[in-house]
């Protein structure tokens, strides 16, 4: 299972973003150590290399 964050915009323009308006949205990436403004999608790959489960959170 992996996870990767997919932002809609920067930090320093969260206040003017329209497409995603609710605190649900942001989240914080530990191998970064940063916050980001978007979704997270979730995946599960089998050991063929074909996409099982895919989850956009």
């Amino acid at each position: 299972m992996d996870s990767f964050p997919v932002p809609v915009c920067d930090n320093i323009r969260i206040k003017r973003c329209k497409i995603y308006q609710d605190d649900e949205y942001r989240g914080y990436v530990l191998s970064q150590t940063s916050f980001f403004y978007g979704i997270r999608v979730h995946m599960v790959v089998n050991n063929q290399c074909e996409l099982r489960v895919e989850k956009l959170i």
